[in-house]
C-alpha cells in the first residue's frame, strides 16, 4: 500500500468550491461545498477528473466506497464521523441500541476502511479515531458471527500493516483469544481458519497466543496445587505435633499409674506393719496373762479360798480368751481369702478391722464378712 502524502489540489482554487464525487460502487452522487483543503484526498486513483462546469469538478474514486468517503468528509468538517445507515435502515423508527451497533461485524468492517483511508492519505487523527471506534465497538463474538469474524480479520489484514502497535490487528487477536476455548471447539471455525489463505499472520499468532495462555493457566494451576500441597504438609506437620503431644500425655498418665501402684505397695507395707504391731500386742497380752497367772499362784499360797476363786476366774477368762482368739484367727483367715472388694473391685483386697473385728475395705470402707462366715 502506498505511503506518504499524496494530496494535491489542481482542480479547485479559492477558499471554497463545489465538488461532486462518484465512489467505486454505484451510489447516488453528492454535491457538497468544500473548503480548499478538503478535496486533497480525492485525487483520482485510476482516472483523470473531468470538468463539468466552470466551478464544478467531478471525481471518480476507485479505492473506497461511498460510505467510507462520506465518513472522511464528516471528519474533515466535524473531527468526527458516524457510519451511514445501510439499506433498509432509513425506514426504522427506533435506532439500534449501542450493544446492537457494537456487535455488528459490518460496522466494524466499515471502521477498518475508514482507518485505511486515514492511513492512505496520512490523516493520523482520522486513523486514530477509526481505530478507537473499532476497539470500543468490538464485543464478544456471538456464535453466528464466527465465520463473519474471519472476513473481518481478512479485511484488517488486507488494509493494515503487520506492525506491533497496530490497534486493529491487536484487537481482533484479543477478541479471538478471549474466546479461544469456544472457537477452538468449533470445528467449522477451525476448518475455515486453516482453509483460508488471506489471514496473514493471524493464524499463527492466534494459535501461539492460545497455547501461551493455556500454558500460563497450567502454570497458575500448578502454583495453586503447590500452595495446596504446602498447606497439606503444614496440616500433616501440625498433626504430627499433636500426636507427639498425645504421646507425652500418655507417658505422663503411665507415670501417674506407676505412682499409684507405688502408693498401693506402700499401703500394703503399712498393713504388714500394723499386723506385726498386732502380733506384738498379742504377745504382750500373753505375757500379761502369764504374769497374772503367776501372781494368782503366789496369792494362792496366801489364801486357799482366794486361790480357788482366782483359779475359777482365771479358767473362765482363759476360756473366753481362747474362744475370742479362735474366732479372730478364723476371721483373719477368711479375710485373707477375699480376692477383691465387692463394691470397688480393688484387687488384691486391702482391709482394716473395725471395733467388732469386721473387715472394711481401705478404699471404699465397705464392710466384708469372712469367706465361709454368715
Amino acid at each position: 500500500m502506498a505511503r506518504g502524502k499524496v494530496f494535491s489540489n489542481p482542480y479547485l482554487s479559492g477558499d471554497y468550491g463545489t465538488l461532486r464525487y462518484t465512489a467505486k460502487k454505484q451510489c447516488s452522487s453528492h454535491i457538497v461545498p468544500l473548503p480548499a483543503l478538503a478535496p486533497k484526498f480525492l485525487r483520482p486513483s485510476a482516472r483523470q477528473a473531468s470538468r463539468c462546469a466552470a466551478t464544478r469538478t467531478v471525481f471518480e474514486h476507485r479505492i473506497f466506497d461511498a460510505a467510507t468517503i462520506d465518513c472522511v468528509l464528516q471528519f474533515i468538517y466535524t473531527d468526527d464521523y458516524v457510519l451511514p445507515k445501510g439499506e433498509g435502515q432509513e425506514a426504522a423508527d427506533v435506532e439500534a441500541t449501542v450493544e446492537e451497533k457494537a456487535s455488528d461485524m459490518h460496522q466494524l468492517a466499515a471502521h477498518v476502511l475508514v482507518h485505511a483511508a486515514g492511513d492512505l492519505y496520512d490523516i493520523a487523527a482520522l486513523r486514530d479515531l477509526a481505530a478507537s471506534k473499532f476497539v470500543n465497538g468490538a464485543q464478544p463474538l456471538k456464535e453466528n458471527d464466527r465465520s463473519i469474524f474471519l472476513d473481518l480479520v481478512a479485511r484488517v489484514v488486507r488494509h493494515t500493516m503487520p506492525t506491533e502497535d497496530n490497534a486493529l490487528r491487536k484487537k481482533v487477536l484479543q477478541m479471538a483469544l478471549q474466546q479461544k476455548e469456544q472457537l477452538l471447539q468449533d470445528q467449522t471455525f477451525v476448518e475455515l481458519l486453516f482453509e483460508r489463505n488471506d489471514l496473514d499472520d493471524f493464524v499463527p499468532q492466534f494459535i501461539c497466543g492460545a497455547v501461551t495462555e493455556f500454558n500460563d493457566a497450567l502454570v497458575k494451576q500448578h502454583e495453586l496445587h503447590q500452595t495446596d500441597m504446602d498447606k497439606t504438609q503444614l496440616e500433616v506437620k501440625n498433626a504430627q505435633t499433636a500426636r507427639d503431644e498425645a504421646l507425652q500425655a500418655k507417658d505422663k498418665a503411665l507415670a501417674d499409674v506407676t505412682r499409684l501402684r507405688t502408693d498401693r505397695n506402700n499401703g500394703r507395707q503399712q498393713l504388714s506393719t500394723k499386723q506385726r504391731e498386732l502380733e506384738d500386742i498379742q504377745k504382750a497380752h500373753e505375757k500379761e496373762v502369764t504374769k497374772l497367772r503367776d501372781n494368782a499362784r503366789q496369792q494362792q499360797k496366801d489364801s486357799d479360798s482366794k486361790l480357788k476363786e482366782a483359779r475359777t476366774q482365771q479358767s473362765a477368762a482363759e476360756t473366753r480368751a481362747r474362744s475370742a482368739q479362735e474366732i479372730l484367727d478364723k476371721r483373719l483367715q477368711g479375710f485373707a481369702r477375699i480376692p477383691y472388694c465387692n463394691k470397688c473391685k480393688q484387687s488384691p483386697f486391702s482391709y482394716i478391722l473395725d471395733d467388732v473385728h469386721t473387715a472394711r475395705c481401705q478404699s471404699c470402707n465397705t464392710r466384708h464378712n469372712a469367706i465361709g462366715e454368715y
